[in-house]
């Protein structure tokens, strides 16, 4: 057979298996080889040299590849134990749920930082009792046992939303007043500056008096939080004795709830601000020229019967905003895009997240969409039907209307400090949403809402500064004599310096009780 014909039977399944495996004779360099397949000294022929190459060259390949996997799953596991350590770990050490971190355990390696309110005075801070235990004390006890919180169920307010700053020591600052006596040594966490004021929200608390419900105070411009109050409250000094008991009661007379941030309620006639505004937005051309005659009630084809307190008579757009004309407002919200409204309303807050993100909040609640049914729309309207509000997003709301349009950020921490002084963080004034409405808009509104509030003489006659504001009665029952009072308002009207809105849970109808309260407030800040 000549060298061609050997060639040829390579090609030969049981020739190439027969050239690999046959053990007649090996080379000096140790290959197999058959010889009666290539008598020449070398140990393959060009065919066996080029078939060689390529496994050697698939080899490496397959060894760069699975090195490189190995590369790649290394890399994976030092970024997540570098996220780990720089992130989650001081997260997981400081938890609240950590037993090692309440109260209750042995004194902490980190004495827990202190609270202070706008003008420097101590809202919360840890000490050592008799026996060299830590105890958290609230020196003004239930005033600000709202906003502040306490360390107690995981953490609330300020205290659970800073849990982590609070035990967190900075720049290791050690406490060793009384490390001689007790033999311990304490590192000190970091402390947390407020915008609460201390005599707006005395003001705040006693203007709610005995009612159920809340009063929220904020600056328009700025977003900062002056003042928040809901009762009924606790006295946080005392939750090592009476939290079980407080837990146990999550009914409507809760103390644990905040009504601020947490209440929902239907908004009553304060959500016609909203109403008015969509309906401005859309018709700019036409909203001067609005009016309608109010007798008593309108019950239009496909519609529910709306009812008013009394017939108004005829009604131009103002004038239906000044007497919370429920049947001009029904018409109004007829004439509205359904889609439109709700952009706006979520625009404003409603649907999503509360800006709020320093203490428990509750999301607002708006329904109403392209597919609503008739007597929806007229409902919510006029503050009735489905919509649900707290009192957070009706004062962040107001002061959009008291700012241009734009709507401020709102917060209540204005820094966190080392115990040395170095700032660790701090928030400043930031827009959350520009734009809602343009300051035209906002003006002409804010217009609306100062002659609703000129026409309350019996509270406002004796101001020496002009407020705006709206009024809301919001039914809860059928057949009640009783209703939410609500009063929402900026001030003073040509330079809003401030916003405040009140609410009192299922109390009389009186609209004179929630807007004296917010009188008492705005008149403690501006100092009249």
């Amino acid at each position: 057979m000549d060298r061609k014909d050997n060639n040829n039977n390579i090609n030969n399944k049981d020739d190439v298996t027969r050239v690999i495996n046959k053990k007649e004779g090996y080379n000096e360099s140790g290959y197999s080889y058959d010889k009666g397949f290539n008598d020449s000294k070398e140990p393959f022929g060009s065919d066996s040299v080029s078939s060689g190459s390529k496994k050697k060259k698939r080899r490496n390949l397959e060894t760069n590849v699975i090195a490189a996997i190995f590369a790649g799953l290394f890399a994976v596991m030092i970024i997540y134990l570098l996220n780990f350590t720089a992130k989650e770990a001081p997260t997981l050490a400081n938890s609240p749920y950590d037993k090692r971190n309440t109260t209750t355990a042995p004194p902490n390696p980190i004495r827990r930082g202190t609270i202070f309110a706008e003008d420097g005075s101590v809202l919360a801070a840890t000490y050592l009792n008799e026996d060299g235990k830590e105890y958290r004390s609230y020196p003004k006890g239930a005033l600000f046992a709202v906003p502040v919180g306490m360390e107690r169920g995981g953490g609330s307010g300020i205290e659970g939303g800073y849990f982590e700053d609070l035990q967190t020591a900075t720049n290791n600052i050690v406490v060793d007043e009384e490390a001689a006596d007790i033999e311990k040594t304490e590192y000190k966490g970091n402390n947390v500056y407020t915008t609460l004021k201390p005599y707006l929200q005395q003001a705040a608390y006693d203007a709610l008096g005995d009612e159920k419900g809340a009063i929220i105070a904020m600056e328009p411009s700025t977003g900062k939080i002056l003042a928040m109050v809901s009762k009924p409250t606790y006295d946080p000094n005392k939750g090592g004795t009476d939290y079980e008991e407080w837990a146990a009661n999550n009914g409507e007379d809760s103390v644990l709830i905040n009504r601020a941030t947490q209440g929902l309620y239907p908004p009553g006639s304060c959500f016609k601000i909203l109403t008015s505004l969509e309906y401005l937005k859309e018709e700019e051309e036409n909203f001067e020229g609005f009016n309608i005659h109010c007798s008593g009630s309108t019950h239009p084809d496909g519609g529910a019967r709306i009812n008013c307190q009394w017939a108004h008579g005829d009604q131009n757009i103002d004038r239906s905003f000044v007497n919370s004309c429920n049947v001009a407002f029904s018409t109004i919200g007829l004439r509205l895009d359904r889609q439109s409204f709700r952009q706006l309303a979520e625009s404003v807050g409603f649907n999503t997240e509360s800006p709020l993100d320093e203490i428990e909040t509750s999301q607002s609640k708006f329904y109403l969409d392209g597919n609503s049914e008739m007597n929806e729309v007229q409902y919510v309207s006029f503050g009735q039907g489905s919509t649900l509000t707290t009192p957070l997003q009706t004062v962040l709301t107001t002061a959009m209307i008291a700012n241009g349009g734009n709507m401020m950020k709102p917060y209540m921490v204005d820094k966190v400090e080392s115990p040395d002084g170095d700032t660790v963080k701090f928030n400043v004034p930031m827009i959350h949403r520009a734009g809602i409405a343009t300051k035209e808009q906002a003006d002409r509104i804010g217009k609306m809402m100062f002659e609703m509030a000129s026409s309350l003489d019996d509270v406002f006659g004796s101001n020496p500064y002009k407020i705006a504001g709206k009024t809301g009665t919001a039914e809860y029952e059928n057949n009640s004599d009783k209703a939410h009072m609500w009063f929402t308002c900026f001030a003073p009207y040509n330079n809003p310096k401030i916003a405040v809105v009140c609410i009192m849970e299922r109390t009389d109808i009186d609209h004179t009780k929630a807007t004296t309260a917010c009188r008492k407030v705005v008149s403690a800040y501006l100092g009249e």
